[in-house]
């Protein structure tokens, strides 16, 4: 579903299936989970993601965080 609201929860554009090119659905699966079974940490997280002097995309980072750790995991397997 594209809307611009995505952004509102830290993804980067209008599409966020955009955002998941680095981690695919594990990273889905990683914010789903985060969310879900961490809450009052995944809001801390957040807002501090929405801190005018610490912004960053909340979403994007989870997926380029989950990105580097398939990256990290392949490496080592090499």
């Amino acid at each position: 579903m594209v809307d611009k609201n995505w952004s509102t929860i830290g993804f980067q554009g209008k599409d966020p299936s955009t955002d998941f090119r680095g981690g695919g659905l594990l990273a889905l699966k990683q914010l789903s989970y985060f969310v879900n079974n961490d809450f009052n940490r995944a809001q801390d997280v957040y807002d501090t993601a929405t801190n005018k002097e610490k912004w960053y995309f909340f979403a994007a980072a989870g997926i380029n965080i989950t990105g580097k750790l398939i990256e990290l995991i392949e490496v080592s397997f090499e």
